[in-house]
This record gives C-alpha cells, sequence and structure tokens, in this order.
C-alpha cells in the first residue's frame, strides 16, 4: 500500500488471530491520528468481517485534519474516535469492553512511543482489554536488532503477556512488535 512501511504490517496482524469471514472483529487503534489504519483495516476486512474500530488521538486538530484532509468518515457506524490519551481512553473505557486487535501507534518527538505506553503495566493493562486470541501491536523505532530500548520495549511486552515477537520492517528503522 505504502511502499512496505510499517503501517502495511498491521493489516496482517488480524490473521493470527484465525477469524473467518463473518467474525466480528473489534479493533482498538491508540494513536489514531488521521484514520489511515482504520480505513486501510476497513479497505480489508470492513463488512466480511463486521469491522468495528475505536480509536483514541490525544490532539483533537488531527482528528480534524483526517476528516477534512484524509478522507476519515464522520457519523460511520463501525467507526468512534475520541480525542484522548491513549492510556486515559484504556482507563475510562468500559469494564466489559474488549478488543481482538489493539494497536499502538503514538510517538513522541516523532520516533518514540511515549514512555507511559512502554512499561509493564501498560502492556498489562492492554493485555486485560484484549479478547481471548486478541493481538497487541505497535511500531517501534530502531536502527538495529539489538538497540537497548527495542530489547527494552520486547521484554517489557513479553513480561506483561509471557511472550512477545517483534518483525523487522525491511529498508525501514522500524520493527513491529
Amino acid at each position: 500500500l505504502t511502499g512496505g512501511r510499517y503501517y502495511d504490517l498491521y493489516p496482517a496482524r488480524p490473521l493470527l488471530a484465525g477469524e473467518k469471514p463473518g467474525d466480528p472483529r473489534d479493533v482498538l487503534v491508540l494513536g489514531f491520528a488521521a484514520g489511515t489504519q482504520a480505513r486501510a483495516l476497513r479497505h480489508f476486512y470492513g463488512d466480511d468481517h463486521r469491522l468495528r474500530v475505536d480509536g483514541a488521538e490525544i490532539d483533537p486538530a488531527v482528528i480534524r485534519a483526517g476528516r477534512e484532509h484524509f478522507g476519515l468518515p464522520e457519523g460511520a457506524p463501525w467507526l468512534s474516535v475520541h480525542a484522548l490519551d491513549a492510556r486515559a481512553f484504556l482507563d475510562g473505557a468500559p469494564a466489559d469492553r474488549r478488543w481482538d486487535l489493539i494497536l499502538v501507534d503514538c510517538y513522541s518527538q516523532e520516533y518514540y512511543l511515549p514512555f507511559h505506553l512502554t512499561t509493564v503495566e501498560f502492556f498489562a493493562r492492554v493485555k486485560t482489554r484484549l479478547k481471548p486470541r486478541g493481538i497487541l501491536a505497535y511500531n517501534a523505532f530502531a536502527y538495529r536488532p539489538d538497540d537497548p530500548l527495542l530489547a527494552a520495549l520486547v521484554n517489557a511486552t513479553a513480561t506483561a503477556f509471557g511472550r512477545a515477537w517483534r518483525a523487522q520492517v525491511p529498508g525501514y528503522p522500524n520493527f513491529v512488535v
């Protein structure tokens, strides 16, 4: 779609859950931005999986830009967007709300995940919000596979989930965990 960037890998992640056409698919995008991930998932899975997407984006101006310039639909029954910090959204969502796929696409200083979204506690909270067989995926910036920050992120995720995998994005300084 975009030449092999990390966000092209996200739409493939639901396939790992083994869902079949007709199964509903609930997705949460933390760091919703202008809705690129929601639109890509809708394109590939849409009505075949009764896709429902919740999004949390800290900056309401970015959501407005998505609606005005990037085709982000307003009032679509499959989409609910909230102007809120990712962790605050998770903490404030109804206690029984669960998702099949949670994508974390939040950044501080353009490259790095905000600290409060990199802790074992955060990843443990995410785990409680996943349905059985649910998947967490996020992008981590790193130039090398042995980058200490990447190792710390993978280890924090594995501590919360019991295991974690990473996939290097060919040609880019990115890993999808």
